[in-house]
């Protein structure tokens, strides 16, 4: 069974509040409650992760989100730029953990919205194609590539596919390191391991995409998707879209699927 320990950053956040607290009475009650909502959250999405049905077309997004039944589409409140005017789609267990922690940032005063959740492999692929159109200046294609991969998936790697990841607020870092966006990443370091997320693309990861803080995964689903598609997925797989001739020389399974910060594995 996953222990709360497994989520970067759970053990810390509690003993981080303590000075909030005017006695140790009061945190060790706090602690105690938060721990068993946790324990029970993380062990029943545990089970239910070991019955979902997964296979390749799956999590390399090649399925319609708006007609899978484990799907469902997020509520406008809750995203609120971007693509606020599209329909946008989680996992319901994903959606279900996003809305407890939307609540509780709300109560905070952090201010949270959703800028985009589920992409399948054609909305992959248009991402994909209009940066490789965009970087034709690139000296040859895998360096091209490479560029792209500096912040975009591959179309089939992405995490994005799996109805899991979100992106929330501004997708830039800068954003996030002064003034109010310092104030919701500082939030969300303390607060969002507790209902099950992870910051998957960190600073110093010695492989994969640059660091993401706008970028987010629901673990306990995430690392059944992510251990089946190490498995499963391979380099010659790649194939439909311009430039996936160069998944091979990239090892995009090995350095993007897997270049995930060690705590979202």
């Amino acid at each position: 069974m996953f222990q709360c320990s497994e989520f970067p950053l759970f053990k810390d956040c509690f003993f981080k509040k303590l000075h909030f607290y005017d006695n140790k009475r009061a945190f060790k009650t706090t602690y105690a409650l938060l721990l068993v909502v946790c324990l029970f959250t993380v062990w029943l999405n545990e089970v239910n992760a070991q019955n979902i049905a997964v296979d390749i077309n799956y999590v390399t997004g090649k399925f319609d989100p708006a007609q899978h039944p484990d799907f469902i589409e997020i509520d406008k409140k809750y995203a609120r730029t971007v693509e606020s005017s599209k329909k946008m789609y989680l996992r319901k267990e994903t959606y279900a953990q996003l809305q407890r922690m939307f609540d509780a940032a709300a109560k905070d005063k952090i201010i949270l919205n959703v800028l985009s959740a589920t992409r399948n492999f054609d909305y992959q692929k248009n991402i994909w194609e209009n940066k490789w159109h965009a970087f034709k200046n690139q000296p040859n294609n895998t360096a091209r590539s490479k560029k792209i991969l500096e912040y975009s998936a591959m179309p089939g790697a992405s995490r994005h596919h799996w109805g899991t990841d979100i992106d929330l607020v501004a997708m830039t870092n800068a954003y996030f390191e002064h003034g109010e966006g310092l104030k919701i990443y500082n939030w969300l370091q303390l607060h969002a391991a507790p209902y099950g997320f992870c910051q998957p693309y960190t600073a110093y990861r010695k492989t994969g995409y640059n660091e993401e803080k706008w970028h987010w995964s629901y673990l306990p689903l995430a690392k059944t998707f992510q251990s089946y598609t190490e498995t499963h997925l391979k380099d010659s797989d790649f194939k439909g879209f311009l430039g996936s001739n160069t998944a091979l020389e990239l090892q995009i399974v090995k350095n993007y699927v897997s270049g995930v910060n060690l705590e979202c594995q």
